[in-house]
């Protein structure tokens, strides 16, 4: 339970983490432009308020404009730098209408891939992925389960309302030699031509992490 754990809060460190964006495109209103729901496009960023475990601080996401192959797919590379977790490197896929963040983690010899979303789906579809490339965590069985919870809804994140926006959900599973059981759940919303807005990392039912977006610049 230990190691499950440090893994689920691994991808939180990730997800949530970021640097200081004041050059929003769309100061006082979150209408989404023209574009796709995980915008990778290099000099792109993110500002979020940030709610860790009891603790509150501003997170940003940054595109750098460097890509890097990964058992055969092309990734974007983020940097993500945090007031509460420091700073973080990651993977950004956007390929086939499928939306994923990949975590490597070294010192760990593994990577973590999570599903953000999948504009190909419809409301209320669910489908199984691997979160690492042989299907295994630290030698157990995982999984996610992904579900498009909602879509084309409306969400008001810190007073500004987003329009055309996706609510996916990413249920990460491990299978400990009793069947397959929900350790983590990630909440996701995206709004077309802006990317993440909010999302939720709750741990075994408790919300451990929480990310409300303030600001973004979308190049």
């Amino acid at each position: 339970m230990k190691q499950n754990l440090f893994l689920i809060i691994l991808f939180a460190i990730f997800i949530s983490g970021c640097i200081s964006s004041k050059n929003d495109p769309h100061p006082g209103d979150g209408k989404a432009s023209a574009g796709n729901y995980f915008p990778v496009s290099s000099g792109s960023s993110w500002t979020y308020k940030e709610d860790l475990a009891g603790q509150t601080g501003t997170t940003v996401q940054k595109m750098t404009g460097k890509t890097k192959t990964i058992n055969g797919k092309n990734y974007f590379e983020a940097t993500s730098a945090s007031t509460l977790k420091g700073t973080n490197t990651g993977y950004f896929y956007n390929s086939n209408h499928v939306f994923t963040v990949l975590q490597v983690i070294p010192q760990e010899n593994i990577t973590i891939e999570i599903t953000v979303g999948d504009d190909s789906k419809a409301a209320s579809d669910t489908w199984t992925t691997k979160p690492t490339a042989d299907g295994l965590v630290r030698g157990y069985p995982a999984q996610m389960i992904n579900t498009l919870v909602e879509t084309g809804i409306s969400r008001t994140v810190n007073g500004k309302t987003f329009t055309d926006v996706m609510h996916t959900q990413a249920d990460l599973q491990y299978d400990l030699g009793f069947g397959f059981t929900s350790y983590s759940v990630y909440d996701f919303y995206l709004a077309k031509g802006i990317g993440m807005i909010e999302s939720e990392t709750g741990v075994q039912g408790t919300v451990y992490d929480k990310m409300t977006i303030t600001s973004y610049t979308v190049k």
